[in-house]
């Protein structure tokens, strides 16, 4: 009975310390989400107040993107451990420079700018591709379902970056930048500092992940993945990175929309960009289906029209709330098709950083793709609103293809296993 009773004791315990650790990386995946949206916000009105053209905008959105990725890839050679413990340490290094920056150069505005731009970049590339793995880890261990842990993900990345948006705007409508610059980097360097004390939970669930699929680990260390599961991987990965194309049109476009067409203050973008991150916290909520993806890819299309040419304040909150809808929906269907993919924390540390790496480059190449057609055009600022409904309609066809290959994609592979 004795016996019994112990390990009835040390199940509880670790079931709790399991619910602690839980609660603790959720909650800070919405808070690092949110410093690092608010930071973004800025830095996109601040640049079109300070030049009064998107092209700059277009310039620090991608180098913010590519920068890093190309650091990461021809400077930083050596394999690092994607551990939250690092990625905190390289956050809170990033943020003090940030902070630096705005004491030491004060007076060059431009410069801050552009310092913002390839810090932030690095700053979310860490932390998504960090964050991705550590969640896929959380579901391949047990603890979560795969749908849950995915679901759960974008919901906390989704209030943060609802209450970014949201204070993200109110700070920049009463603070210079220099000082805008120095709160947002008090704040992130806080949140991260906790989280550095805080977290303990790491290694154990590492461990206990690695134990649970050592025979999987071992097949694996060739690095080979099967015909279907790279298909699947770029098809699905390409339809997230159309989302993140979205997101970076809706970044450039919509603060050009609201400060040049409709004469809006930085309040109102903010609300709207938290109207939208509500919509994708209630995405968050409902159960997900590859057919209604269809349904909302299309929604996505319309209400991008909508918001870039209602001109009515309710109207365009009330589309930002379902494009924010429609795209968490869509992310979230076509990021937990990603979790079933691997099988052990080596593929999914590979398959998070290629999706990550893919979502950027599509977010990347959006803003600067999206400066210089309005550069071209030389016309007046109302053709950003038409841009905007382009770009839902062209995202909207990747999704659908996306999701209709990944059908096909199963359908071909199971026929070609049993021919087999």
């Amino acid at each position: 009975m004795k016996v019994k009773e112990s390990y009835w004791k040390e199940g509880l315990s670790m079931q709790q310390n399991n619910k602690v650790t839980l609660t603790i990386f959720y909650t800070y995946v919405a808070l690092l989400s949110s410093t690092d949206l608010m930071l973004l916000t800025g830095m996109i009105w601040f640049s079109l107040k300070v030049t009064g053209s998107p092209m700059l905008i277009g310039i620090l959105l991608s180098v913010s993107v590519f920068l890093p990725f190309l650091a990461k890839k021809f400077i930083y050679r050596q394999k690092r451990d994607k551990t939250l413990k690092n990625m905190a340490v390289q956050r809170i290094l990033i943020y003090a420079i940030i902070m630096l920056s705005s004491l030491v150069f004060s007076q060059h505005d431009l410069l801050n700018l552009m310092m913002w731009g390839i810090l932030l970049g690095l700053s979310s590339f860490i932390t998504n591709s960090t964050l991705e793995k550590h969640n896929t880890i959380i579901a391949m261990s047990g603890k979560l379902k795969y749908e849950i842990a995915a679901r759960l993900m974008q919901t906390m990345v989704q209030i943060g970056a609802c209450l970014g948006a949201f204070l993200g705007g109110i700070l920049i409508y009463y603070l210079n930048i220099l000082s805008f610059a120095q709160v947002i980097s008090i704040i992130s360097l806080l949140a991260t500092i906790s989280l550095l004390i805080l977290w303990k939970g790491e290694h154990e669930q590492l461990q206990a992940s690695e134990h649970e699929n050592n025979e999987s680990n071992a097949l694996s260390s060739t690095g080979q993945f099967s015909k279907y599961t790279v298909m699947s991987l770029v098809v699905l990965s390409v339809g997230v990175g159309m989302i993140g194309f979205q997101i970076s049109s809706f970044n450039i476009l919509m603060p050009v929309v609201f400060q040049k067409v409709y004469i809006w203050n930085a309040v109102y973008l903010g609300i709207a960009s938290a109207v939208a991150g509500v919509g994708s916290f209630c995405a968050s909520l409902v159960r997900n289906h590859s057919k209604i993806v269809i349904i909302f890819a299309i929604i996505l299309a319309v209400c991008d029209w909508i918001a870039g040419l209602a001109g009515t304040l309710a109207i365009v909150m009330v589309a930002c709330f379902f494009i924010g809808f429609s795209m968490n929906y869509c992310r979230i269907a076509l990021r937990q098709e990603l979790m079933k993919l691997p099988t052990n924390s080596s593929e999914a540390e590979k398959i998070a950083s290629f999706s990550t790496a893919t979502y950027m480059c599509f977010q990347g190449v959006s803003p600067i793709l999206v400066a210089l057609i309005l550069s071209a055009l030389n016309a007046n600022d109302i053709i950003a609103s038409y841009l905007f409904g382009v770009i839902g309609i062209v995202v909207m066809l990747v999704i659908i293809l996306s999701v209709s290959s990944k059908t096909l994609l199963l359908e071909l592979y199971n026929e070609g296993a049993k021919n087999a």
